[in-house]
């Protein structure tokens, strides 16, 4: 098997911007709070 045209492409990942950090911690901390709450009332 021979290859007459290979060509390889390397891309960087672009850096996201602040309001992708902010969206992702704000659900990670919701979800967080939503775990937090159903353990409380499902102990009491």
């Amino acid at each position: 098997m021979f290859f007459d045209d290979l060509k390889l492409t390397v891309s960087a990942a672009a850096v996201p911007e602040p309001a992708t950090y902010v969206a992702i911690f704000g659900g990670l901390a919701l979800t967080g709070v939503l775990v937090i709450r159903r353990r409380r009332m499902a102990a009491g």
